[in-house]
């Protein structure tokens, strides 16, 4: 290697130094050109650099109230549906409470209004019909009677008319009581009753949103994992939206990695690549599961002085569930395309 370096030579010291800054520089390039020659007779195949990531699994009340119990601790493993924490169930108990009964007096009165009237008002008009066919009988025997003297001229036309006026209005009462009980058996009129049976589905709308709200304060896993993390103690006013508890879950755990913008079409959806760990000889295969379309700068947790100037791509690669909480979260790795065995 040949370096040129031209320096004012005005006086003798100034050549000392000039000579003295030369030899530095031949030194400097003697020991880069033999750590590039080191690196490209090492044989190791290409990579890229990354780190474990999770996603942690936040489970927050909808609802606001005082923390009773807390079934779990940090580090504990957790199944899916598993209960978590308790929340002081009032007043939602209550208001179910509530809920329940109004939705109880308006079923029965539905149920009052689709049966008609009672029973005992009922026979009462049933008997009034009886007694008016009864006099409606009795008039019209007399009238025929009455009709048969006024023939043989034995009573007056008076008592005739008479006689034929009186069973009218017996038919008419006997036709107006048939009507009553007729409405009477029927129950109430029919917009009433569409009234009352809204008023029914109120009530029930009402009473599944207390029991939602009630339910909401006993909180469940929604996934199998680890507690990575408990926000509150027992005692505590817990509220609405508010994580009580973050969960470690081995579907939320990837290898994360860069690539730069020269490789980024080397990498496609589904493929598998393959990430160690210092100190462990093994690599490990792994699926791609997301590839950005947006380039960046090196993020500042693999920034180097080689890569500090090139855009990258984030990739992400799904651990498989079976193996993925034996990593954790924020270890580095090295990313291959190839098995690097």
């Amino acid at each position: 290697m040949l370096l040129k370096l031209y320096v004012p030579m005005r006086s003798f010291r100034a050549k000392g130094l000039a000579l003295k800054c030369c030899r530095r520089r031949l030194k400097f390039f003697s020991a880069f050109g033999s750590l590039l020659l080191l690196l490209s007779c090492s044989g190791q195949k290409p990579h890229y650099l990354g780190y474990i990531e999770a996603y942690l699994v936040y489970i927050a009340p909808p609802v606001s109230g005082q923390l009773f119990d807390l079934d779990i601790h940090r580090g504990d493993a957790v199944k899916a549906n598993q209960k978590l924490y308790q929340l002081d169930p009032e007043p939602e108990h209550s208001y179910l409470n509530q809920a329940q009964y109004t939705l109880a007096a308006e079923q029965e009165t539905l149920s009052d209004l689709e049966k008609g009237q009672r029973s005992t008002i009922l026979d009462a008009l049933r008997a009034n019909v009886l007694s008016a066919e009864a006099q409606l009988a009795l008039s019209k025997i007399t009238l025929e009677r009455n009709q048969r003297l006024y023939d043989k001229q034995v009573v007056s036309k008076a008592a005739l008319d008479n006689a034929t006026a009186d069973y009218a209005t017996r038919l008419q009462e006997v036709k107006q009581l048939q009507a009553n009980l007729a409405e009477a058996e029927l129950g109430a009129r029919e917009h009433l009753i569409q009234a009352q049976t809204q008023k029914v589905k109120a009530a029930e709308s009402a009473m599944n949103a207390y029991a939602w709200q009630l339910s909401e304060k006993t909180g469940m896993a929604s996934d199998g994992g680890i507690i990575f993390d408990t926000f509150f103690r027992p005692g505590e006013f817990i509220p609405a939206g508010q994580a009580v508890v973050a969960i470690l879950s081995p579907k939320q755990i990837r290898v994360l990695f860069y690539v730069p913008e020269p490789n980024y079409s080397d990498i496609k959806l589904g493929q598998t690549v393959w990430f160690k760990i210092d100190g462990v000889k093994k690599a490990k295969a792994v699926k791609v599961r997301f590839i950005s379309k947006d380039a960046e700068y090196t993020p500042p947790v693999i920034y180097s002085a080689e890569s500090k100037s090139k855009l990258v791509y984030r990739i992400e690669a799904q651990l498989p569930e079976d193996s993925a909480l034996q990593f954790h979260p924020g270890t580095p790795v090295s990313v291959y395309l190839q098995d690097p065995k």
